[in-house]
């Protein structure tokens, strides 16, 4: 990489952090829903940005997914259908480029506030990107109605599934 391009992405990488900074700033800021949704528009761009760039770490929690067993009587979660979560619109730029395809199975944990968390890659594609973009798009898109014990408390769970990246024909 030659002296130009890497102070242009030093430069793009400070762009980033401050609109990062930002991004974070207004999602905690008590004002209006617009305002609000706004900010996490410009969190998810910029974190997209990070990705392409190379600059993100990785959306893949290391090793096996941990084994939680539902108490009796509790709730298991509810999904609004991740099936829904990751589109063909998600296929991962880099695999799109070098025409990769695959499987990622995947796996995460439902924390307690119904968010998706660790994502872990229970069995892999043959492409790193396609099971980076699986996990990340799990993580950002996955909400849920917690389980819940038999008080009524939420507590953690797992969740699961194949993504299919298949390319157009």
């Amino acid at each position: 990489m030659n002296r130009k391009s890497s102070d242009l992405l030093n430069a793009l990488g400070g762009v980033i952090a401050i609109a990062t900074l930002l991004a974070f700033a207004w999602s905690h800021v008590p004002v209006d829903g617009l305002t609000r949704r706004a900010g996490r528009v410009v969190h998810l761009a910029v974190q997209d940005l990070t990705i392409d760039l190379g600059m993100a770490g990785s959306a893949i929690t290391p090793g096996p997914p941990p084994v939680i067993i539902l108490p009796p009587g509790s709730k298991a979660p509810r999904g609004r259908g991740p099936a829904t979560w990751i589109t063909n619109d998600d296929y991962p730029m880099e695999a799109l480029r070098n025409e990769q395809s695959g499987v990622s199975h995947i796996a995460w944990t439902i924390e307690t506030d119904g968010r998706a968390g660790q994502c872990h890659v229970v069995r892999a594609s043959a492409h790193a990107a396609l099971d980076e973009a699986a996990c990340r798009l799990i993580l950002r898109n996955g909400r849920y109605e917690p389980a819940r014990d038999a008080q009524g408390r939420a507590i953690r769970a797992v969740d699961q599934r194949r993504v299919v990246w298949r390319l157009a024909d």
